[in-house]
């Protein structure tokens, strides 16, 4: 199946001639993106979401970039905390991803798996996953349907050798990399 549209750059605020719509979301089923857990905390309330829009964006000072849809229950507490715990998650780790994904956004999405601060309290990161950051929301850019978030990382941690495949998403689906 080809799918074809035009779609043209935006210039100072003009619309494109014609929106994708579903041709755009099939387009973008075919971007593999690995699977990470973002979580944020504000003293006793906790809750997160599963994403694959996060990426690295700065070396120096280590900051990662992610995106949240502006109306996902996980962006107003982020905004209102500032703080935000990164899991990169583990094919291993393939059902607590889509149950946490699943369940009620709050504490009913912590049910699964086994969770642990970062630091005395700092934000949740799951154990077993390829990698942990805690981070301090240092930008937010609310655009169309998503809020971008520059997070600067405050700790991280790697899990020691080379044992484990990540989780990857596509074509609406959890995938192995191996």
């Amino acid at each position: 199946m080809s799918l074809a549209f035009e779609v043209q750059p935006q210039r100072f605020g003009m619309a494109p001639r014609r929106a994708p719509g579903d041709d755009f979301r099939a387009a973008l089923r075919e971007l593999a993106g690995g699977v990470s857990i973002v979580t944020t905390r504000l003293g006793a309330r906790r809750t997160g979401c599963v994403v694959s829009s996060l990426t690295s964006y700065s070396l120096e000072p280590p900051t990662l970039l992610l995106t949240l849809a502006r109306n996902n229950s996980t962006s107003d507490l982020l905004l209102e905390s500032g703080g935000l715990g990164v899991s990169l998650i583990s094919a291993r780790l393939r059902e607590t991803a889509h149950a946490f994904a699943r369940a009620p956004s709050g504490e009913a999405r912590f049910a699964h798996g086994s969770w642990r601060e970062t630091t005395p309290g700092g934000q949740w990161v799951i154990e077993g996953a390829l990698a942990a950051f805690e981070c301090r929301v240092e930008e937010t850019i609310a655009r169309h349907t998503h809020l971008i978030v520059l997070a600067r990382v405050l700790t991280v941690e790697t899990k020691a050798g080379d044992d484990a495949d990540p989780l990857l998403y596509w074509r609406r689906d959890y995938r192995r990399l191996s």
